[in-house]
């Protein structure tokens, strides 16, 4: 029998870090092995870019994202940027302050904020409307 051979995992680190800006192949070594699927991770979820929901789509669109990051605290834990932000670098929607403050508070490892044309809003208190 056969032992297939290891890459070290500086050259692990190496290979994945050339593709870096290559989501496609970023991807595809992430289905390699334990220590792929690890390196490459750190480069696809490094960044992530929030887009301008489509047309009738939910009132929070962000509601899918934050239950994205509570369900895989791992991931979280390794992005570092995060854009608010469509082709052209802007993003018209708004945003209550709260639903900020919530993501914020999920990614440890956030150093890069960018917002582009995101308004921000503190929605008005919660009024029982059955007395």
């Amino acid at each position: 029998m056969t032992v297939a051979p290891v890459l070290l995992s500086e050259i692990v680190e190496e290979i994945v870090g050339f593709l870096q800006h290559d989501k496609g192949a970023l991807s595809r070594c992430s289905l390699v092995c334990h220590l792929w699927c690890q390196s490459s991770s750190r480069h696809l979820f490094r960044g992530l870019q929030l887009r301008e929901p489509p047309p009738g789509a939910p009132k929070e669109p962000l509601d899918a994202f934050i239950a994205f990051l509570k369900e895989n605290p791992r991931i979280r834990a390794l992005v570092q940027e995060l854009k608010f932000s469509n082709t052209e670098g802007m993003i018209e929607v708004g945003i209550s302050i709260d639903r900020l403050r919530s993501i914020l508070a999920l990614l440890p490892s956030l150093n890069t904020l960018v917002m582009g044309a995101l308004r921000l809003y503190e929605l008005p208190p919660c009024v029982d409307v059955d007395g």
